[in-house]
């Protein structure tokens, strides 16, 4: 019988991966609110980036993410060091665009409390992170409310609750510290939205936070080294992954 069960299972891990080769079985993504809930349709966006997502991951082990910010960008966000990113893309080709990326001393986890990724800005273009300034504009900060990233397993949604300058000659934003308490972690928030240029609501204080770091040379009068941060927090989560049910079969 033993022997039996152990075939059993040989079998089924070859049938498996014949589906999969032949495509019988496909992805079926399943969503998981954030607090959790019942499991919904992963969103026809984010199906879209987890297919750019996929394919770029093949060109590039350092991608850590697709980024979509409506009216900003939708490019991949990458994770090796504070530098090579910079005047390269994905591909790892020169590029003097750049490409989106975490600073290395928060860590490449979006489940993590925060994360910080920088993107040039070019002024009189729209490429990288350029049209991030426009958050400073309380009409396009209300417009503009959803931020979606996907990193080959979850798509997660955020919501901006504050822009504002930073001199990075004097300061820098630092990830929470491991032995934050609650109480700690919210101030920190609480005075990073009181520095918001413009009136924006209250995020969930204990939320996982996202920040977008940009030059913004409008402020170099006042500033040495003049950025723009955006912060965001989670709002919501899908997760991404197979399933081999009844849904999962191409009829």
């Amino acid at each position: 019988m033993r022997r039996f069960f152990i075939l059993l299972l040989s079998f089924s891990a070859l049938l498996l991966t014949f589906c999969l080769s032949v495509g019988l079985v496909k992805d079926v993504p399943i969503a998981q609110a954030l607090p959790e809930d019942e499991a919904r349709p992963f969103p026809e966006g984010g199906m879209e980036m987890a297919k750019d997502f996929f394919a770029a991951q093949q060109l590039s082990p350092s991608l850590s993410a697709w980024l979509y910010i409506p009216n900003v960008c939708y490019m991949p966000v990458m994770y090796l060091d504070n530098s090579y990113y910079l005047d390269h893309n994905y591909r790892g080709e020169w590029d003097k665009y750049g490409t989106p990326f975490i600073n290395t001393r928060f860590p490449n986890d979006f489940s993590a409390g925060a994360l910080l990724i920088h993107g040039h800005n070019f002024v009189g273009s729209n490429r990288v992170f350029s049209d991030l300034l426009r958050y400073k504009s309380p009409d396009f900060f209300e417009e503009n409310p959803l931020i979606q990233i996907f990193d080959g397993k979850t798509l997660r949604y955020y919501k901006p609750y504050t822009v504002f300058a930073l001199d990075e000659s004097t300061e820098a934003l630092e990830p929470p510290a491991a032995d934050a308490d609650t109480a700690q972690t919210e101030s920190a928030v609480r005075a990073l939205h009181a520095r918001s240029l413009v009136r924006a609501a209250e995020p969930k204080w204990d939320a996982s936070m996202l920040y977008f770091s940009t030059c913004d040379l409008t402020l170099s009068k006042k500033l040495d080294e003049p950025r723009l941060i955006l912060g965001a927090y989670e709002t919501e989560r899908y997760t991404y992954r197979f399933s081999l049910g009844t849904q999962g079969v191409i009829p």
